[in-house]
């Protein structure tokens, strides 16, 4: 079939009418077995839906012409709450019912919600059922089904928890001559709906029409039907290659030509779970044929390239906004002939590394739909060069925190970086749009240098830019709306070794929201160090990142632990913690396919240790209360690193389980430094006194999308209890993405005694302080996010006798005042009642940042991260 031909767009592997037939030629195949029967799709994934592509200025959504009067009875009917909200039982994320200040744009799905009428109700409250996940009972509940689909048993990578793409059923072509639109979505979907990578091997994959990255419902046990976080889209690609995997839209593929009506090309989004099970549980559900970011978990595109073909000039090259577990990972998007690279941003537990945006009039487009991202969006080691109009747009919720960014400007004077609203009110909300940058690199160059005035960035909201190197501007910052604007060098490079300034006060519910700098306890005008004629080392960007040559189960010397040498079954019966271990003693790389590895004693890891799986929700390491677990008396550790400063560990694409019935355990405790990693590891033990996971001794390297899992909630959590407790380690240890929530304890997370710690993107939900900071030196918070509330008197962060740290745009999610949910159960509190840092000095003073006080800014010393360049 020619590229840009009509193809058939059936629904996925016509699950309802039980016939197979051949993917590449759309043909029935009477040789292909038929499938079982996962949860429907609406048709095509293209029903339109309140999501669904339209205007670029609102974020590339349905809109409606309505009257001030209508969202008026909008904001009544569904906002202003006399009576306390129910609990919500996923937090934050979403944030739509019980919100008093709701953005125009999310207001609009609230109000065509409300003009579908009540004769629709009953039809509206069945919809959900065509989207439902069946119920996991075994091996464990709600876990992972441990069985192959019987049409792809025939093949070898079906027993690692793969999909090929290319095989049978759906045999998509590699060469990129013939379109496999239709193989690949069917492939997609089959590896969602059985709980399997969707894998592609080396080649190039041509389609013509949007991919849909669906995540659906699920069904617990308990009866109630929730996102199908259990189920995600993981997109992965071959590493065996000279290149990566590469998908092309074909060039002139309908429905992508016209850039005031874009289209997506990949697009991740998952279901809301609005629905009558949970109907007296959440306020933030919406729909199922509605985009719900924030219960999107889990959603992966992984080692894949996206290309834009000729002839598309609406291509959004990918769509993801997601939260805890989402990711784009070693991924180079080439939107040269499309309009967008990525839209939306991944937070809240999720964030992406390791891409590259090429083209595109954008190159990131954090605006529009539920204000563009979730919470505290992060970025790390993205490269973005090639674009028209701008590299990001921004409308985030909270801070967008970008490390290691490199922006080459060749095709735009700028603003590089725009912070801006959306709709007709082009107006942010408060504490929305602020921005954090630190080892980053910005260069003018090529046709850009031809233009009198070049700006790297343009915002009225917080900004703080930490060893960022710039070239070639005549303006790094301009805010518009103070008529603000600070030079830059325009011949050579300028070191922005730190800026801060106070942004405008914003005001929410009657209360005027300060953003202010402080140094060493006191307020100042701005803080500004700079540095003419010094060129970034070459490390800004990679320190950052894993290495290239990650290792995956097709590196070589990688060690099958289901290979007859060692023999694990991970079905989730056996014991398989000999020959795990074995594995581990005789091999650099070992691999976890899919599976539940039940274990009895603690997993003890070589310095060169590199523990991978096929998924954080696939490969999952379980104890469930046996022999070294069968007591929690010394709290035993189902995971224990060695204790080297010169490690290259690396945990990744794997879980950790314990059952409800199983006493506490520790899950992690992590002792390697030196180029280690923790990447995509999902962890779902239990425990309710000391350290869920400890860091000591030598514990740094770089840990991506670190977030606790939901114990404990109870009253059984012991006031010394921590997610994340760093004691005594000498780092340097960095968090791209950290959520440690939900706590009951006297603080989810602890640094103790410890230096050299960054955090790059913080999010939180409860009441109880997010982390206290005790006699650390170095220690860097970059960024806070989440709708998270301290009690009255209290604060968030705590540090103590730590005489170098900071904390930068330090800010949280509006919810109306007096509202209960996940994010915080005992109440939302007054903002005039608690404040975001207290800070004891090493004199026994203590200083409280005044309530409502959101500093761009609180600054103790000259903290560093521990590397030569920026001491």
């Amino acid at each position: 079939m020619a590229p840009g031909a009509s193809i058939r767009q059936p629904s996925p592997l016509d699950w309802h009418t039980a016939k197979p037939w051949s993917m590449r030629s759309g043909r029935p195949n009477s040789s292909s077995p038929t499938p079982s029967a996962p949860p429907r799709d609406s048709a095509a994934d293209g029903a339109q839906r309140i999501c669904s592509p339209r205007r670029q200025d609102w974020g590339q959504v349905l809109t409606y012409n309505l009257s001030d009067a209508q969202f008026a009875m909008a904001e009544k009917s569904m906002c202003y709450k006399s009576r306390p909200d129910p609990v919500s039982a996923e937090g934050d994320h979403g944030m739509l019912a019980g919100n008093y200040n709701i953005h125009r744009m999310e207001m609009i799905v609230v109000l065509v919600l409300a003009m579908l009428g009540e004769n629709r109700a009953a039809r509206a409250d069945e919809t959900y059922l065509r989207y439902v996940h069946p119920t996991i009972r075994e091996p464990f509940p709600d876990l992972l089904d441990l069985t192959v689909p019987p049409e792809l048993q025939h093949g070898p990578t079906s027993a690692l928890g793969l999909v090929d793409v290319t095989k049978a059923p759906f045999n998509a072509d590699p060469t990129g001559r013939e379109d496999s639109t239709a193989a690949l979505q069917a492939a997609i979907r089959l590896a969602r709906d059985h709980q399997m990578v969707c894998f592609f091997p080396p080649g190039t994959y041509l389609a013509s029409d949007t991919l849909e990255c669906v995540q659906q419902l699920y069904r617990r046990a308990n009866g109630r039907v929730f996102g199908g976080n259990r189920f995600p889209n993981l997109l992965v690609g071959s590493r065996a290659g000279q290149q990566r995997p590469t998908i092309v839209l074909a060039p002139r593929s309908p429905g992508f030509d016209d850039p005031s009506r874009p289209k997506h090309f990949v697009h991740f989004w998952s279901r809301g779970y609005h629905n009558p099970t949970v109907a007296d549980r959440v306020t933030d559900g919406l729909p199922p044929e509605v985009e719900q970011p924030n219960i999107g978990m889990n959603q992966m595109l992984v080692n894949l390239d996206i290309v834009i073909g000729k002839g598309n000039p609406g291509a959004i090259a990918v769509r993801h906004q997601a939260a805890e577990g989402s990711a784009i990972e070693d991924c180079t998007i080439d939107a040269t002939h499309g309009l967008t690279g990525i839209q939306g941003g991944i937070g809240s537990g999720g964030g992406s590394a390791g891409v590259t945006v090429i083209g595109g009039r954008i190159g990131l487009d954090f605006t529009g739909y539920l204000s563009g991202t979730q919470p505290t969006p992060t970025i790390t080691g993205f490269t973005l060069r090639g674009q028209t109009e701008a590299a990001i747009r921004s409308s985030s919720r909270q801070t967008l925190v970008a490390a290691g960014l490199k922006i080459v400007a060749d095709r735009c004077a700028g603003p590089l970086i725009q912070v801006t609203g959306s709709g007709p009110a082009a107006r942010l909300r408060a504490n929305h749009g602020q921005l954090t940058l630190v080892d980053s690199r910005i260069e003018f160059t090529g046709a850009a240098l031809g233009q009198s005035q070049r700006v790297v960035i343009s915002s009225d909201r917080g900004v703080y830019l930490d060893n960022v190197y710039v070239r070639g501007a005549t303006k790094v910052f301009a805010d518009p709306a103070h008529a603000m604007r600070w030079e830059g060098d325009s011949q050579g490079w300028l070191r922005v070794r730190c800026y801060a300034h106070p942004a405008r006060p914003q005001t929410d519910q009657g209360h005027e929201y300060r953003y202010g700098v402080y140094v060493d306890g006191r307020p100042v005008e701005h803080v500004c160090e700079l540095q003419a004629g010094e060129a970034p080392p070459a490390d800004l960007q990679t320190r950052h990142l894993w290495s290239p040559q990650f290792p995956s189960f097709e590196s070589p010397g990688a060690a099958n632990v289901k290979a007859a040498r060692y023999g694990a079954r991970g079905d989730g019966r056996a014991d398989d913690t000999q020959a795990l271990q074995r594995a581990i003693d005789e091999n650099e790389i070992v691999f976890l396919p899919k599976g539940c590895y039940r274990l009895t004693r603690t997993l003890q890891l070589r310095p060169n240790t590199k523990l991978i799986g096929s998924g954080q929700h696939l490969s999952i390491l379980v104890a469930t209360g046996e022999e070294a677990f069968a007591s929690d008396e010394d709290l035993p550790v189902l995971v224990r690193t060695a204790d080297s400063a010169n490690a290259e560990t690396v945990l990744a694409f794997l879980g950790m389980h314990s059952t409800n019935d199983a006493p506490d355990l520790q899950a992690l405790h992590w002792r390697c430094g030196g180029r280690s990693v923790f990447r995509a590891v999902e962890i779902r033990t239990r425990t309710m006194h000391g350290a869920h996971v400890l860091v000591t001794g030598n514990g740094g390297g770089n840990w991506y999308n670190f977030r606790a899992a939901l114990w404990p909630r109870g009253p059984r959590a012991v006031a010394h209890y921590r997610h994340l407790l760093v004691d005594g380690a000498q780092g340097p240890l960095r968090f791209y993405q950290f959520s440690p929530q939900h706590a009951t304890s006297d603080f989810a997370a602890e640094f103790r005694d410890s230096r050299y710690i960054s955090v790059f993107g913080a999010k939180y939900e409860g009441n109880q302080p997010m982390l206290v900071v005790r006699d650390c030196d170095h220690v860097r918070l970059f960024g806070h996010g989440g709708n998270a509330k301290a009690l009255p008197g209290e604060a968030l962060y705590v540090v103590e006798r730590t005489p170098n740290f900071l904390l930068a745009n330090g800010v949280d999610g509006l919810t109306k005042i007096g509202s209960r949910s996940l994010s915080h159960p005992l109440g939302s509190t007054d903002p005039r009642q608690w404040h975001m840092l207290i800070e004891e000095p090493e004199d026994g003073t203590q200083i409280e940042l005044p309530p409502l006080e959101r500093p761009v800014l609180y600054l103790r010393g000259q903290p560093s991260d521990g590397t030569d360049a920026n001491r």
